[in-house]
This record gives structure tokens, sequence and C-alpha cells, in this order.
């Protein structure tokens, strides 16, 4: 979970690999926070800033939208193998699957410049103008903005388990369940920080502050101007906290969102209805959170690796007469001739060291791979089809990495409903 600024956005975690989330926005929209949100499914983690946002794609990728004064947006860094994204004010961070920091945006307090060059990272969390990671001994590091105690006071030693950034003050959490808070204390942030070693998760907003409980009940405390504070909701099952500028968020276990706080840009009267979300994430003015969304799609395997392993193949879209569907392709040999096999059937034939599951009824779709290995293709699904009627589809992809010189994506079904 990521929060900042003016906006929040959230994600789900522990998804099932049927399930691909959708963005939902609302709030303020003064810089496209809302308006620009990307569409689509298959999105694995959001981060909220200042007035951008962040989203990871299933493929490590990363989309930003939003306000882009210091490249917050247009410097977003391009490909696959990034494993959590956050924003802060006018910058973000990003970790890949080695455990390296990349960091964009402004480079006020050396928020880019004075990013750690090591690997091995296990968090980032990026505040309103500093940043924090954390190794994997549990150590937290800090650098940024230091006016109010954020990188000096950063506690020592090892045994912390999550950090959270905010305006000018963070949270550390450390593998007792016990919290530890430092930086800006002028409306309690810091002093007001709970006691005890129940915690499970915690939350950083502009000035005030949130902890989950292990029987799901919230804590807040610090700046009160807006109900941040004195109207956190009383009951107790939820699953993940949200802390915002002035505004809060809270996902219960049913997958109802709660918001409480400022809603002078309905940050809290507009947050949506229903019980099918998966993560929420609070920002400056305005919130997103990813609703789960069930694929019409069912996963056979058979993937044959390639240069960068298995191939992915995924399908969204209804499987409707005439309705379009999308296959997409990630992780396979990139700029390079790939076929789509379609079959109303399965017929497991051997292929180039493989199997190649489709009973084919046409020849292969053919296209290229993108730079990164993706592909996006779409297809008019057929008229006619009686009920149950199954559409199998699998790529073919040229790759000199592969046993026979060619991989192959998993296989995906669908029915006709």
């Amino acid at each position: 979970m990521a929060a900042g600024f003016r906006h929040s956005l959230a994600l789900g975690t522990d998804i099932p690999d049927e399930v691909r989330g959708e963005i939902v926005s609302w709030g303020s929209d003064e810089d496209y926070q809302v308006w620009g949100t990307p569409g689509g499914s298959g999105y694995a983690q959001v981060a909220a800033g200042r007035k951008h946002s962040l989203v990871l794609r299933s493929d490590g990728s990363i989309v930003a939208w939003g306000y882009d004064y210091h490249g917050q947006v247009s410097n977003t860094p391009v490909g696959p193998g990034f494993t959590q994204v956050s924003a802060g004010g006018f910058h973000s961070l990003a970790l890949r699957s080695d455990g390296s920091i990349v960091s964009w945006g402004r480079d006020k307090f050396g928020l880019v410049s004075n990013t750690p060059l090591a690997t091995g990272f296990t968090q980032v969390a990026a505040g309103a103008a500093h940043s924090l990671a954390l190794r994997p001994n549990g150590r937290i590091v800090s650098w940024g903005r230091d006016f109010e105690g954020q990188v000096s006071d950063t506690p020592v030693g090892t045994g912390f388990t999550q950090v959270a950034a905010g305006g000018r003050h963070s949270l550390a959490l450390r593998s007792d369940g016990s919290i530890v808070a430092w930086g800006w204390d002028v409306e309690g942030q810091v002093r007001g920080a709970p006691e005890g070693g129940r915690f499970t998760q915690v939350a950083a907003g502009g000035a005030h502050s949130l902890a989950l409980l292990a029987d799901g009940s919230i804590a807040s405390w610090g700046y009160d101007d807006s109900g941040q504070v004195s109207n956190t909701p009383l009951a107790t099952g939820f699953t993940q906290v949200a802390a915002g500028w002035w505004h809060s968020l809270a996902l219960r276990a049913d997958g109802a969102i709660v918001a409480w706080g400022r809603d002078d840009e309905n940050q809290v009267s507009h947050a949506p209805e229903g019980m099918d979300f998966t993560q929420v994430a609070a920002g400056g003015d305005h919130s997103v959170a990813l609703r789960a969304h069930i694929s019409a799609w069912s996963d056979a395997g058979s993937a044959l690796a390639g240069v960068h392993g298995d191939p992915l193949l995924d399908g969204t879209g209804s499987i409707v007469a005439g309705s379009d569907i999308v296959f997409g392709l990630r992780a396979a040999a990139p700029t390079a001739a790939a076929g789509l096999f379609l079959g109303l059937s399965s017929s497991p034939v051997p292929f180039k060291g493989g199997t190649l599951m489709p009973a084919a009824f046409m020849a292969p779709l053919m296209h290229t791979t993108g730079p990164f290995g993706e592909i996006l293709v779409s297809f008019v699904m057929l008229e006619g089809l009686p009920t149950g009627t199954e559409l199998w589809a699998q790529w073919a992809i040229q790759d000199a990495a592969a046993v026979g010189g060619v991989a192959l994506s998993n296989a995906i079904m669908g029915l006709v409903p």
C-alpha cells in the first residue's frame, strides 16, 4: 500500500492468477489524477503521490499519470522487472527484482541523486520530500529533506518489517508489532504513536498517522482538523489502511471501502460502493482503489521457456459473440515473430519441443513482439457459437534460446456463456 499527498491509490495483495485488478479513482482531478487513470486490468500495485500516481503491472512494468512538472510521469522508467512502486510529493521510487532502487522526478534535497546504489532492498517509501528504504536485515536507510529530522532521527538497528513516509514524518513497524515514529511532531504525529506490540501495518499521511491492529481495528493519531483522527471507524475486521494528506481510507475484509477526513474534493463522499475491492491508497485530494476482476479465461499451462523464461499469455474481455477480446503476451523474446493459434477445442500436439494445445481452425495470427517482448492483439469473438463452446489460445514465438528455436506461451481457454 502507498499513500501520497493529495490523492490515494490501492492495490490487491495475494490475488489469484485468474483475478486481475481494475483501477477506480475519485476525488480531485486537477491534474488528471482521475481522468488519466489507466483502463484495463492486470495491475499488481498502485501508489499515490501529491498529484501523480503510479501503477505496477503484473509483468513488472510501470505506468504513471497526473502532474508531470518535475518529470514524475514522463521520466518513469520503462521495461519490466520492477516489484514495488512508491509515489511521494513530486518524486517517485521503484524497486527492481534485484532489490536496487530507481528514483525520478524532483531532485531537491537529493531525492533522486542521493538514492542508495546498493541492491537487496526489500521495500521503499516516498514521503513529501524524503524517502525510506528497508534492508533485508530490517535496517532503515533514509535520504532527502532533513529539517525536521526525517533523515538524522531515523532509528538505528535492525528488525524493522515495514516503513511509511508521510508529509514530514515517518513510521516504522518492528518485527514484534511495535511502532517507531520520527520527524516533524507539531501535531503529535510522532509523540502520539501508540505503544504495544499488536500492530500489523502503518500508514503515514500529511500530518496524521494510522496503524492496523491484529484484530483489524484501527488506531489513529496526529492532526485532526477534518476528523482524520476523531472520525476513525471503531469496528474491527479491516485488512488495510491508507493515509492521505487530509483524509484516510480503510478496506474491510469483505472488500468494502470506508473513507473519512476532509471531503472538499469528494475524496470521502465519492468513495465507490461495493465489496469487490482488494486494496486502497490515499493521496492528496483523491483516492484510488483496485477492484478485483474475475477473468473469463482459465490457464491451461503448457508453456515452453525462451530467453526470458515462460512467455505469458492472458485474455481480457467477454467471450460473447461480437465482443472484443484482447490477447496479451509478456516476457517473450523482443522484436520477434509471433503467431497466435486459436482453436474451438484442444487437441494437444508436439511442437518444437513443446506442446501446442489449441486445435487451430485458422492460420495463426502473425505479429511481432515489442522491444520488451510484449504484444496486445484484439480479436472479435465469433458469431453463432453455442453455449459451452471452448475457445483456446496460445502464442508461438521465434526465440533462439528455446529448445527448438520457438518458445510457447501458456495456453488459455474460455467458455462461450
